[in-house]
């Protein structure tokens, strides 16, 4: 093991010093000690960058430290780092994270703490974007250009409401979404993927995925969900999302707002006689002839 030094001292003054931008360390980790070895998991960590810092794009103390492990994590994993993975390393490292804001929940994170995470933007920038290919899969975005970012399809832009905001690591930005699940149910009715569910209400007995996105192509390009993906992928992912938090159905390819009401099978009155009953006219017998088949049978 290496030496150790005050964290604040340490982390301040290379991180200052090298990249030109405020710390993200406070007095709060003052007499918080930390091996100076490059190769321990708290030092890759304290000293990981974003690209946007190196940048100075944003400013390092905007950077919480689990984005900042994310990002540690994702350096790590050569560029490239799944889901499952990020929650592990958080997981795995979080007696050490949690010491580094005296804020954050003594509670373990879970999955929605990391798509939180995942889904920040900084100045209207996303810190991390995803593979489409592999949704699963992330990494940093080093593109601060949202222009240029719009026209790639390559990656996914994880969407963000505008003014939400989370108080997920006791810290209050506007930058901080809510959960994914509250961003998807709190769409503007003006969105791309309010005007894809209002479309798909008009078919009754449900469309294919080509129809709907070509009954709304005049909606091409509107802000909303996957800005950047193609019309049609576009049309689908908004559906894929809808369908997992039940607000629209698919079957066979056919989409739709409403579930076929449940048919209850008819049922006749001699399905409630016992057997032997059932293939006689009950209505003819005599009560001595019902008395006898009843008694024959043993009911």
């Amino acid at each position: 093991m290496g030496r150790k030094k005050n964290l604040a001292k340490h982390s301040q003054k290379n991180g200052d010093n090298q990249h030109g931008s405020t710390s993200d360390i406070d007095t709060d980790y003052d007499g918080m000690n930390i091996s100076d070895d490059p190769n321990a998991i708290e030092y890759k960590i304290i000293h990981a960058k974003h690209p946007f810092e190196k940048r100075k794009f944003i400013e390092s103390r905007v950077v919480t430290p689990s984005q900042r492990a994310i990002t540690c994590c994702i350096q790590m994993n050569n560029g490239w780092a799944s889901a499952a993975d990020l929650l592990q390393f958080l997981q795995n490292n979080w007696s050490f994270i949690g010491k580094l804001n005296s804020k954050l929940p003594n509670n373990m994170p879970d999955t929605r703490i990391l798509h939180i995470n995942l889904a920040v933007k900084k100045k209207n920038i996303p810190l991390f974007i995803q593979d489409p290919n592999k949704p699963h899969y992330w990494t940093v975005n080093s593109s601060t250009d949202f222009a240029q970012l719009q026209d790639k399809t390559k990656y996914n832009i994880p969407n963000q409401q505008p003014g939400e905001v989370s108080k997920v690591e006791g810290e209050v930005t506007p930058d901080e979404p809510t959960s994914l699940e509250e961003i998807y149910k709190m769409e503007n009715k003006d969105s791309f993927e309010a005007h894809i569910h209002e479309a798909l209400k008009s078919y009754e007995h449900g469309v294919t995925l080509e129809e709907l996105a070509e009954a709304t192509k005049k909606h091409e390009g509107e802000p909303g969900l996957f800005q950047i993906l193609p019309h049609v992928r576009r049309v689908r992912a908004v559906l894929i999302v809808k369908k997992s938090i039940g607000e629209v159905f698919e079957k066979n390819g056919v989409w739709t707002c409403y579930t076929e009401p449940t048919k209850i099978p008819e049922v006749a009155h001699t399905d409630f006689y016992p057997a032997c009953l059932r293939t006689v006219d009950v209505t003819e017998l005599t009560l001595d002839e019902f008395y006898n088949i009843i008694k024959s049978s043993k009911v």
